[in-house]
């Protein structure tokens, strides 16, 4: 029973957390105790089909310095564009985060 009053607290303690407008907003993504979100910086090298690009993981060293390429190589989905129209393109040779979201790579560039 204990469990249960404990939990209820905690769920009562969130609401009044989220009510509070001086606390900062918070990203809306959660991962669980013990894991993290994986996000890299890429640099998009070319598109493939529709909105699904080719990228590569960058390093960025001190400022002032161009990205350096990784090497690491990947496929991701741009969310800006239509999933079943032909993408545009505009994305190429742009920066951006990349996000891996389940088993998918996606991030956001509009053209």
């Amino acid at each position: 029973m204990d469990g249960q009053i404990n939990i209820s607290d905690e769920i009562q303690t969130l609401g009044r957390l989220s009510r509070n407008a001086d606390l900062p907003a918070e990203p809306g993504r959660f991962a669980a105790a013990g894991t993290r979100t994986a996000n890299w910086v890429v640099k998009i090298i070319s598109h493939d089909s529709f909105n699904l690009y080719n990228v590569e993981v960058v390093e960025i060293n001190f400022p002032g310095s161009n990205p350096a390429l990784t090497g690491m190589a990947y496929q991701a989905f741009n969310l800006a564009e239509s999933f079943t129209q032909t993408g545009s393109g505009p994305a190429v040779g742009k920066y951006a985060v990349m996000s891996r979201l389940g088993s998918v790579n996606v991030f956001n560039v509009q053209a």
